[in-house]
């Protein structure tokens, strides 16, 4: 009753998966991605995004 796992490493690994088994397979599918990418971006970069994002909602909504 365990779910099965997939570790992904790579846009790379996500192309050779196998969809089509994994939504025809009874249970649940775990699939973990993991991003090595050295140019991800800084996390106050996305902070101010998520600010801004709010100052419009705010405006818009009164």
């Amino acid at each position: 009753m365990g779910a099965e796992g997939i570790t992904i490493h790579s846009p790379e690994n996500m192309q050779t998966l196998d969809i089509e088994t994994l939504c025809s397979r009874q249970g649940t599918t775990v699939l973990e991605y993991t991003s090595t990418r050295k140019k991800s971006r800084p996390m106050s970069l996305r902070i101010q995004g998520l600010r801004r994002e709010g100052k419009r909602r705010r405006t818009v909504t009164g």
